[in-house]
């Protein structure tokens, strides 16, 4: 039993239902015919049965007669409990009983419902992913949190699309527009948003309920800028997790404040044993280590925490001047001077690939074979210029993403590096795969595949279309393509020699000549499609940033970048390229924020002859290095660029020697004062977390009863008045630190 939408209508008057069935379902079950008996006989009959003064109205009233009928929406319905049952024709029980008509009418209800939710979900996805802005996904890719870029290009993107969600959430509410969607209620609209976005699982955006989602959006400011931070949730980058430095030590006394907490200190203080020639093993150093915090009346770190700290990279380059030596600390470490040898002298786009022409080639099997040329081709559809193109490698005729890539290079070097506002192909794997959604993600603003059989739609079908017409007279031309079914689209095989096939490199040529055929002749309006492209160029199109562009065009390499001393040195074809690492002195800061205890730094960079970009291994944007300016090492050669370079890597050396020094102080003095003066002296800076006062009063009653109990036994005893001998101090000292480490 099929029963359609609107074929049950159930009406209640005064406080009765009547189930009304309409002539559609009727026919349907019990046969065609019975139209003609309706309009015939059933309904004239029943209108005669009705006052004159009701025979007017949409439904007619109750007479007792069989066949009492309605006009509602056009459509004709009859009241079930007067459908006729006698034993002959069993009109209603050949329809169902009325329950169970009911039943099936809920269950059409609700099936069209869902169906209508399923077409409001895809509007809503395809309407905020076409919305997704590079300039969106840009902002997050270079967005520094703490200092750190912490997004990836997958992370980038998925924030950009939650952007798009709370703005197209905010424009439907504020317009109402989703009832134009068949969603009623605001909370409908917010519970369909929820459970989409609870399916997507995008990065940093976690929305499981409309509830959820309808918060967010409470908040959620006018500006663009605004909008942009406001999912950059506080998370990101913090250090909650952190035990090891987690709270400085502060002198309470002067009120300055150390970049080291205690365990810190005394790490420290091990590990480069200042003033000593002697270097203790990590086991030994950290079991001392535990009985000095025990000492101090802390729990100390476990070994893995002691090692991770110690072979960190920052840890590292901060402490080699004195665990291991200036002279090794200048030779691995300190940043140096490059310098050469003396030298006396000096819109919309399309793409698609296809076969062409044809040429000849030798096999594997050293037989003469033919092939066509298969190219991939990037037009402009607004002036039909082919922007850029790539042919596949001899002997081959397979689609590739290198090919795609390749001639998607040619075309953005050909418009100045601007970006592909939208860009519309097929579903080949050329376009679909990992590789290249990847790069298309960073040169173009939208870009989108066709329906998969629906070549029409792909505007590279009608660009090849025409520009092949060129090739026709050609002696290598094969035919228009695979399937073409007209004789006019083959070619004349009584005629067709392999022998006389160009080769590979000719068919090349012959295709280059043809494209610049198409772009430089004039049109029907006066102008090469080449000009049209340039005069037309769109008033929103941005160039590519030059990051973006180096990834995609420039060298990578894989390269450990900590132990070059503030120089990146990369070798191409037996050449070597040089950069400086911007503001090496806070690099161990900077691989601390990104990778925390890494000793070792393997990063990936892409480059060129003029700046080189390294990123991280997981994909994050870390800094660019400019190439190293040269110093001339004999004055018969100096100039004023090989002078300014010494000035700047002397001014590179002294930042590294004054900061390592600064460290060096500073964990010598923490040292010094724990082993005299703890805890008279020093207490911890409290984080800024739920109790932070209550602890800051504590540290402070801590410090001044300390004080007190110290001035009353100054009181009891008097001194003993010693010379002024500085040597005293330090003497002292290394008694202290000669008891403690027994």
């Amino acid at each position: 039993m099929n029963i359609g939408q609107d074929d049950i209508i159930v009406r209640t008057f005064q406080n009765t239902p009547t189930v009304w069935v309409s002539e559609r379902f009727i026919c349907n079950t019990l046969g065609d015919d019975t139209a003609d008996y309706f309009r015939k006989f059933a309904r004239p009959t029943y209108k005669k049965s009705v006052s004159p003064c009701h025979r007017t109205k949409d439904i007619l009233p109750v007479t007792g007669k069989s066949w009492r009928y309605a006009r509602i929406d056009g459509r004709f319905y009859y009241d079930y409990d007067y459908i006729p049952d006698r034993k002959d024709t069993q009109y209603r029980s050949r329809l169902g009983d009325k329950d169970t008509l009911l039943h099936l009418a809920d269950m059409a209800k609700a099936e069209n419902r869902e169906i209508s939710l399923k077409e409001a979900e895809n509007y809503l996805i395809q309407k905020v992913t076409n919305r997704v802005s590079r300039m969106d996904i840009e902002y997050y890719l270079f967005k520094k949190v703490d200092g750190v870029c912490k997004f990836n290009q997958d992370m980038a993107r998925d924030m950009a699309e939650a952007l798009q969600w709370m703005r197209v959430a905010r424009e439907m509410t504020d317009s109402k527009a989703y009832r134009e969607l068949d969603i009623k209620r605001q909370e409908d609209f917010f519970n369909l948003c929820g459970s989409i976005l609870d399916r997507r699982k995008l990065y940093g955006f976690t929305i499981t309920t409309g509830g959820s989602f309808r918060k967010k959006l409470i908040y959620f400011p006018m500006d663009e800028n605004g909008q942009r931070e406001y999912l950059i949730s506080g998370r990101f980058g913090n250090d909650n997790a952190r035990r090891l430095g987690r709270e400085r030590l502060v002198d309470t006394t002067t009120g300055e404040i150390y970049n080291f907490d205690m365990h810190q200190a005394i790490i420290l203080d091990l590990w480069m044993n200042p003033g000593g020639a002697g270097k203790g093993s990590k086991i030994e150093l950290w079991n001392q280590y535990q009985d000095d915090i025990a000492y101090m009346g802390l729990d100390p770190m476990s070994y893995s925490t002691f090692c991770h700290y110690t072979n960190s990279y920052d840890t590292e380059f901060n402490t080699t001047s004195e665990r291991h030596g200036t002279g090794f600390f200048n030779k691995v470490c300190l940043p140096y001077i490059s310098s050469d040898k003396p030298v006396h002298s000096n819109s919309l786009w399309c793409a698609d690939g296809s076969g062409t022409i044809g040429y000849k080639y030798i096999d594997k099997d050293g037989d003469l074979r033919s092939m066509r040329l298969y190219v991939m081709l990037v037009s402009d559809v607004a002036t039909g210029k082919i922007v850029g193109w790539c042919p596949s490698a001899p002997g081959f005729h397979n689609e590739s993403p290198y090919m795609m890539k390749q001639a998607m290079l040619m075309a953005l070097q050909g418009c100045n590096k601007h970006e592909v506002m939208e860009l519309v192909s097929d579903n080949h794997g050329a376009f679909t795969s990992d590789e290249s959604k990847a790069f298309l993600g960073l040169v173009c603003r939208h870009y989108r595949t066709i329906e998969s059989g629906n070549s029409q739609s792909n505007y590279a079908e009608t660009q090849f279309r025409l520009f092949k017409k060129r090739f026709r007279r050609m002696t290598n031309w094969m035919g228009s393509s695979w399937d073409a079914k007209s004789i006019e689209s083959q070619n004349n095989e009584d005629y067709t020699n392999i022998e006389d096939f160009p080769t590979y490199e000719e068919a090349i040529a012959q295709l280059e000549a043809k494209i610049n055929e198409w772009n430089e002749s004039k049109t029907h309006v006066g102008l090469t499609r080449s000009e049209m492209y340039a005069e037309n160029l769109h008033p929103k199109c941005k160039q590519i940033d030059e990051r973006i562009w180096r990834k995609l065009t420039g060298r990578y390499s894989s390269k450990e970048i900590t132990h070059q001393r503030g120089t990146i040195q990369l070798e191409r074809k037996g050449t070597i390229y040089k950069f400086d690492i911007p503001d090496f002195e806070v690099l161990g800061d900077l691989v601390r924020e990104y990778l925390g205890y890494a000793s070792l730094v393997q990063t990936d960079i892409y480059w060129d002859d003029e700046c080189a970009d390294v990123y991280t291994k997981d994909g994050r944007y870390m800094f660019s290095c400019y190439p190293t300016p040269k110093a001339a090492i004999t004055h018969a050669e100096a100039t004023d660029e090989n002078m300014a370079a010494i000035g700047k890597g002397m001014i590179r050396k002294a930042k590294v020697l004054n900061k390592v020094q600064s460290f060096t102080e500073e964990a010598k003095t923490v040292a010094e004062a724990i082993y005299n003066e703890y805890p008279e002296r020093y207490g911890n800076v409290c984080r800024q977390t739920k109790h932070a006062k209550e602890r800051s009063n504590a540290e402070r009653e801590k410090a001044l009863e300390a004080k007190a109990k110290q001035n009353s036994r100054k009181a009891r005893k008097k001194p003993v008045p010693v010379a002024s001998d500085t040597s005293g101090d330090m003497d002292e000292y290394m008694r202290m630190r000669e008891k403690l480490y027994k």
